[in-house]
């Protein structure tokens, strides 16, 4: 079984807006929930979490740049689910400009989704999240980027990537990008291209296959399935 983003939905935040809200309907329970931000703030200070269903997040990981923008990304696995609003309330004075992807997916491992994270920053145009280690087939790699520069720039996906998140953190300029690959097998490196020169951080996660268990894998004979469910026929 490979991973599988399932639904999104973002949202910006100035810094005079707090908390905010997100919330994906019809989450199916079992599944993955994982939460990326990027922000700008001086005090360097993470949001809370906090979901209607009282699913608990796990932090993977942090990149950031020396101009006081950083992404991170929260997990939660096995979840309950059901319609959830996640609260996000920001933290730092004054209170950090926040730009968030809010994610389900499916087919992830329900004990350890995350496999690996990566991280990167650079004053550049081509931009990357470093490598990230695959360690199955199936995985999932997200990919988070934030310039941190206040610019206008256009950004293009990386090879085999997809654009799925293009927001600008609480209106301005700076903007926030997430993309994603499914069903990869080797280690990768998601990169972005800007229109112009930028500071950058980025973050990559990747994301561990369920494991299929025997049952609905089936054994063959002669390329016969003859195992289903765990009831074995057609061999005397």
């Amino acid at each position: 079984m490979a991973v599988a983003a399932v639904q999104r939905t973002s949202a910006s935040s100035p810094s005079d807006t707090n908390p905010m809200t997100l919330t994906l309907n019809g989450v199916v329970t079992g599944n993955t929930l994982v939460v990326t931000f990027g922000y700008y703030s001086t005090s360097a200070a993470v949001p809370t979490l906090l979901d209607s269903a009282g699913n608990t997040y796990t932090e993977v990981g942090t990149g950031s740049s020396s101009l006081f923008t950083a992404v991170h990304t929260f997990v939660a696995k096995n979840v309950t689910g059901g319609n959830i609003t996640l609260t996000v309330t920001k933290a730092g004075s004054p209170a950090t400009a926040v730009s968030v992807e809010f994610l389900e997916l499916s087919g992830a491992s329900k004990t350890a989704p995350v496999d690996n994270h990566s991280t990167n920053n650079a004053n550049n145009s081509s931009a990357n999240a470093g490598t990230v280690t695959v360690s199955g087939a199936g995985e999932y790699i997200l990919a988070i980027f934030a310039d941190a520069d206040f610019t206008s720039d256009t950004a293009t996906a990386g090879t085999n990537y997809t654009i799925q998140t293009n927001i600008a953190f609480g209106g301005s300029k700076v903007p926030f990008v997430t993309e994603d690959r499914q069903n990869v097998s080797a280690n990768d490196t998601p990169g972005l291209t800007y229109s112009g020169t930028i500071h950058y951080c980025a973050m990559a996660t990747s994301f561990t296959a369920a494991p299929v268990s025997s049952s609905s894998a089936g054994v063959t004979h002669g390329g016969t399935p003859i195992l289903r469910s765990g009831i074995l026929s057609g061999i005397m």
